[in-house]
């Protein structure tokens, strides 16, 4: 591991660090959010994001956009006591909420849950949905049946108009045509986010695509690109996050057939499971996800004093 200051002092999250985190990151679970590309795309969103150490844990301190732009602290690792208490009387010390946001299961599990001094909470609006990998890709059995039903009825009416290719991010060219088809397709973004965070991630995302770990799979119909999905494959895992999914909607079932063909592609490279982030709390969301029958969710907490 580089140098890291040692909490309270921090320093930022860079590019160069890749290498070290996805190392420390493989040792747990395969949150989305504390993936090296979520990181850079959307905790760092505001050019802000910092880097400590304490106790074995790594500490992040960012502004989140989705917490009304406050400055936020969390962790990854084993935390104990005196992590969470050291980290605690710091934000109290610099007039901050005594607050620690978006903490995985991983990082509560050596705290004692009747002590007093600090409060855990479930925070059920940033559980990550878990899916096997052969689920999405066969769609067998009565919980998936509308879903096979969506994917057949896409084949049946544009299996010989369409196919799934992946996309080379790593030129400007492609970078551009997926940009201006995305732009195009004035109903890719849901109206249940209001303040399109999504649509600034992308743009953000789409500048620095070169330098991330994402991967991109596109739907064509008659040759012309309809939908992609962004993905990361995890280091020293057998987890896919399949972070954004757009499509024009100029077809019917366009979502659930690319679903589908990336989760048949991913399982091809021996990838068990796909991780596909959050609901944010939003109703919509969290429908939508839930109706593809997670096998598992990896939870995460609040922790304030």
């Amino acid at each position: 591991m580089p140098e890291i200051p040692a909490f309270p002092t921090f320093r930022r999250f860079t590019f160069d660090d890749q290498k070290w985190y996805d190392d420390y990151y493989s040792l747990f679970d395969p949150y989305a959010d504390f993936s090296f590309g979520n990181l850079i795309v959307w905790l760092d969103y505001h050019d802000d994001l910092a880097v400590s150490q304490l106790n074995g844990c790594i500490v992040f301190q960012c502004t989140n956009i989705f917490m009304d732009k406050n400055n936020v602290i969390t962790l990854i690792g084993k935390a104990n006591i005196a992590t969470i208490e050291t980290i605690l009387a710091y934000q109290r010390a610099v007039g901050l909420a005594q607050c620690i946001s978006m903490v995985p299961e991983v990082a509560i599990e050596r705290l004692s849950a009747d002590n007093s001094r600090y409060l855990i909470r479930e925070d059920r609006a940033n559980y990550d949905y878990i899916f096997r990998s052969d689920h999405l890709a066969d769609l067998r059995g009565g919980p998936l049946r509308q879903r096979r039903r969506e994917v057949h009825a896409f084949q049946k009416s544009y299996s010989l108009q369409s196919h799934v290719a992946a996309i080379d991010l790593g030129t400007k060219e492609s970078v551009d045509a997926v940009v201006s088809q995305l732009h195009a397709w004035r109903n890719a973004y849901s109206d249940n986010d209001p303040e399109r965070h999504e649509a600034k991630a992308l743009d953000r995302f789409f500048g620095i695509c070169e330098c991330l770990p994402h991967k991109c799979c596109g739907l064509f119909i008659n040759n012309i690109l309809e939908g992609f999905i962004l993905y990361q494959l995890i280091p020293k895992s057998s987890t896919a996050i399949f972070n954004h999914i757009k499509v024009s909607h100029n077809y019917r079932y366009m979502e659930s057939f690319l679903k589908n063909r990336l989760a048949q592609n991913v399982r091809t490279t021996q990838i068990e499971y796909v991780n596909m982030e959050q609901d944010l709390g939003i109703p919509g969301l969290r429908r939508h996800k839930s109706l593809w029958k997670p096998t598992a969710y990896l939870r995460k907490y609040t922790i304030q004093a």
